[in-house]
């Protein structure tokens, strides 16, 4: 149950993930609702584990209440988990990992300027689902990335450049 699509807004434009587990799409439009371009990358489905799913059902509790939203069970993560923008331009994508033990806290950040793939970079140490749920937001601000977690009333903050 990932029903919520990754979108994000700055000044010029709105940033919306296709909310699909198979393909890397993000359409961009211009402020008055026309499509500009659209952002793709090569996406390989990722396999949510048990784990994985009773979370997100779980998750679904802190914004419902007591029941879960839903107790449908998804077979894969969707490519686009959260788009971040910066004041530049240029916008953060987190992907989707395949996880273990080992990377339970590692995320994989994709930096598009104009569309196109600038950067990518590795941070561990976050809190981090490979679905997205209004409990963690994220902030880029002067070569740092702040990541609010609401469920658990804390910031982080990651020097990334």
């Amino acid at each position: 149950m990932n029903i919520f699509p990754p979108f994000a807004v700055d000044k010029n434009h709105l940033y919306i993930s296709e909310n699909k587990d198979d393909s890397y799409r993000i359409n961009v439009y211009k402020n008055n609702g026309e499509l500009e371009y659209i952002i793709k990358k090569k996406y390989r489905k990722i396999p949510l584990t048990d784990e994985e799913n009773r979370s997100m059902v779980e998750q679904t509790k802190f914004i419902s209440g007591d029941e879960p939203i839903s107790k449908i069970r998804n077979k894969y993560k969707k490519a686009v988990n959260y788009i971040i923008p910066e004041k530049n331009g240029k916008i953060w994508v987190l992907t989707s990992v395949e996880r273990d033990n080992k990377n339970k806290n590692l995320v994989f950040i994709d930096i598009f300027d104009n569309g196109k793939i600038s950067k990518q970079y590795k941070v561990n140490g976050l809190s981090v689902q490979d679905f997205n749920y209004d409990n963690l937001s994220f902030k880029i601000a002067n070569g740092k990335l702040y990541q609010f977690d609401a469920k658990k009333g804390f910031l982080t903050v990651f020097e990334i450049l």
